[in-house]
């Protein structure tokens, strides 16, 4: 988890200095999209939906469950707008290669898990 972390805090930094992160000079594409589809829970925050439709990744966050826009950046990062700051989530991929968490940038980091899919689902 500490290298997602770094990730985050790199990405921070830059935009503390008002500046957008600058994305890798020849940044890796994501995985496909279905594979960070899901429902992520954190203990404070609650929960966030994560969705893939027509080539976008898109997540559904805050009690109106708002609609953002998640922007590739390099591999497992994107980034998006929130409410008007430009916000990380960094993705942890797990041993069968989907999302296992999500981690944000908010308030210093906080990390998301998946909800595990009920059987038949």
């Amino acid at each position: 988890m500490s290298q997602i972390y770094g990730r985050i805090f790199w990405l921070k930094q830059a935009a503390a200095k008002n500046k957008p992160p600058q994305r890798p000079a020849s940044p890796s594409p994501p995985l496909p999209l279905e594979r960070y589809a899901g429902v992520y829970s954190n203990p404070v925050y609650g929960q966030v939906t994560i969705s893939a439709e027509k080539g976008k990744l898109s997540m559904l966050l805050g009690v109106n469950q708002q609609k953002v826009l998640l922007q590739p950046f390099d591999r497992d990062s994107f980034t998006f707008t929130w409410p008007l700051d430009l916000e990380t989530a960094v993705f942890a991929i797990g041993p069968d290669d989907g999302a296992m968490s999500l981690s944000v940038d908010w308030d210093g980091g906080n990390e998301f898990k998946r909800l595990k899919k009920k059987p038949g689902s």
